[in-house]
Parts: C-alpha cells; sequence; structure tokens
C-alpha cells in the first residue's frame, strides 16, 4: 500500500474529512489530496505531526513492518481455525484475544473474535466488537461480518429493535455482489456463480419455509404443506441424493411434518415423516466435507465441513428429542419407530470438546 493510500485509509478510519486533516496539519485541503492520489508525498518533517493527528506510527504511515503485520494476523487466525471447526470456541478466543492484544488495530482478529464470541453465547462482548469494527473500519467486507454478528447478537439478547436498526442498513439481496455478478459473468466463471446462487437461494428458500411452517398462526395444514414444500426442494434438486450439508436444511423439515401429523395422531405420516428425517439426520452426519455434488444443477460444487455441536452429532440430537417428547407415545410400538431409533442409535455420538 502505498504513503497515500495509507493516508487516506488511516483518515476515513477516523471519520476525518480532508479539510479537517489539513487543518491540523496547517496546510491546504489541495496538499492533502494530492498525497491520497500519490501524486505528491508529505514532507519527513510533517510525519511526526501526521503520525500524532491520526494516532500511529510513522512506520505505520510508511508501510514499514506491514507486510510482516499482515503475515502475523494471518497465521493467527488460521492458528485459532483449527480449534473453531472442531467447535472448540473457548480455545479459539484465547488464541485470537492474545492476537487482539499483539495488534489492536486489526480489525480482522477483531471481527473473527467477535464471531467466535457470538458462537459462545457472549452477546456482550460481541456487541463492543462489532460497533468499534463499524464505527472505525472502511473494509466493507469485514463491515459486512461486524453487521451480522451485530444484529444475531442483539437478537439473541432480546434487543430485537436494535437488530432490526443494523439490518436495515444493510444492502438489499437484489443489490448484492452475487445478483449483480448474474449477467456479468461468462464462460465457467458464470457456470460456477450460478451454481453457487443455486445453494444459496435454494438454502434460504428452506430454512424460509421451515420457519413459516413452524409459525402457530396458521391452519396446521396449510403448515403441512408448507413444510412438505420446503422437503420437497432437496428431492428436486439431488436426484442422485448427494445432499450432503443440505440434509440438515431437509431433516429439519421433516421433523416439523412429524410434529404436526402426531398433533393429528396420524399414524402413517408421523412414521413417514420420522424416517425421513432420521434418513437425512445420518446422511449428514456422514457425509464427506471434501466431496462434490453429482446431480446436475450443482455439479461439482463442495458444501465443505461444519461446525460440530460441542453436544453431539444430529442423529444424538434427534434420537434424543422423539425419545423424550410424548407427543410420538402413540407410535413408539410400531415397529417402523422401533427401526428407527435403532438406526439412529447406531450413529449417534455424544461429543466430548
Amino acid at each position: 500500500m502505498s504513503i497515500g493510500s495509507t493516508i487516506k485509509k488511516l483518515r476515513r478510519e477516523r471519520d476525518m474529512t480532508q479539510e479537517q486533516l489539513a487543518e491540523y496539519l496547517g496546510i491546504t485541503a489541495n496538499a492533502v489530496s494530492q498525497w491520497e492520489c500519490d501524486r505528491t508525498a508529505p514532507d519527513i518533517s510533517q510525519l511526526p505531526m501526521l503520525a500524532y493527528v491520526l494516532d500511529v506510527s510513522t512506520d505505520e504511515i510508511l508501510g514499514v513492518n506491514t507486510y510482516k503485520q499482515d503475515e502475523s494476523v494471518k497465521k493467527i487466525i488460521d492458528e485459532q481455525k483449527e480449534f473453531y471447526a472442531a467447535g472448540n470456541f473457548l480455545k479459539s478466543s484465547v488464541i485470537l484475544k492474545k492476537g487482539l492484544a499483539l495488534y489492536p488495530k486489526s480489525y480482522e482478529i477483531m471481527v473473527t473474535l467477535a464471531h467466535v464470541l457470538s458462537c459462545m453465547g457472549d452477546d456482550k462482548e460481541t456487541e463492543v466488537l462489532c460497533l468499534k469494527v463499524l464505527e472505525e473500519c472502511t473494509d466493507n467486507e469485514i463491515r459486512d461480518k461486524a453487521f451480522q454478528d451485530l444484529i444475531f447478537s442483539y437478537n439473541n439478547s432480546g434487543k430485537t429493535d436494535e437488530a432490526i436498526k443494523y439490518a436495515k442498513k444493510m444492502s438489499h439481496t437484489w443489490v448484492s455482489q452475487e445478483e449483480m455478478m448474474l449477467s456479468l459473468l461468462s464462460g465457467k466463471e458464470a457456470i460456477d456463480h450460478r451454481i453457487d446462487y443455486i445453494k444459496f437461494c435454494s438454502n434460504r428458500l428452506i430454512m424460509s419455509l421451515n420457519y413459516l411452517a413452524k409459525q402457530t398462526d396458521i391452519d396446521i395444514n396449510d403448515r403441512i404443506a408448507i413444510a412438505k414444500q420446503a422437503a420437497a426442494i432437496p428431492e428436486i434438486l439431488y436426484p442422485d441424493e448427494d445432499y450432503h450439508y443440505v440434509a440438515c436444511l431437509a431433516l429439519r423439515s421433516y421433523e416439523i411434518l412429524a410434529n404436526l401429523y402426531a398433533g393429528k395422531k396420524d399414524i402413517e405420516e408421523t412414521l413417514n415423516a420420522l424416517e425421513k428425517m432420521s434418513k437425512f439426520a445420518i446422511h449428514f452426519d456422514n457425509y464427506d466435507p471434501e466431496a462434490v455434488n453429482t446431480s446436475p444443477a450443482v455439479k461439482n460444487y463442495k458444501d465443505g465441513g461444519w461446525i460440530p455441536d460441542p453436544q453431539g452429532n444430529r442423529s444424538w440430537f434427534i434420537l434424543n428429542k422423539v425419545q423424550n417428547e410424548n407427543n410420538y407415545d402413540f407410535v413408539r410400538s410400531e415397529q417402523r419407530y422401533i427401526n428407527v431409533i435403532e438406526k439412529l442409535e447406531k450413529n449417534a455420538a455424544k461429543n466430548t470438546i
């Protein structure tokens, strides 16, 4: 990064205009503009005052050791990823807190730590870090991450109005990068982008339908119809049954259906839903994170891994839920129900993270 770009970045992070910086330094705004465009550079005698006003060292303005700092920050982020991926958020947070102590101005470490703390349920500290990032950082990618975790944190802590306020500050899907690129790319790049977009949109559609099917103020028959629509999407998009991560969304659809049919004491449909739910739970727990999709509409896409729950896998959660909920009492003597329980028991695993 050039000296001019560094000055511009530091000035914007402090919400300072060129005119204000010029006034502090006793020069013209045009001189600051010339620096930031790299047409001229500050005189060496101006560097101490410039560093003082921007609250940084002269080395940072000159870009000295910037590369080394970037490399160190990257190593810190990479080190914590192993623990984060295993669901060990405490160890991940310890690494990031130490890193932030070394690099207190690293918004990348800051926003990563905020996300980890959010996963740990520490909404208060998450909010503090995210607000600091939004107040000071100008990197749009980092700011988007801060917005997301801040909104989730506010919502989790019951501050729904604050969550809505910040959500409204974000760009609408219609003007997102993904939407804009749909008509701009061509060839293989366009195909890859469209497949990625199909995955994103279909996953969000399943999630939205599942949410709608859970709303108790909607007629139960409509809720059943909505949950069936959600459950049908994976079947349509993945004819090769290469559901991978999407199995987690599908099992949720069938969990909702099982609950709804159980409420109606419909033995056949309840058992059908329980069988499908267990099928997708077992698939989700055992799919290869390195495997790529083979179904036509999502061909060659790789979901990758997912963050395990510290308590147990999906089969473990579903098994405990089905066994402990009274609404399934009327089917417990059915052989198909017993078969579902046996399959889940074989695959259930309680984590020890």
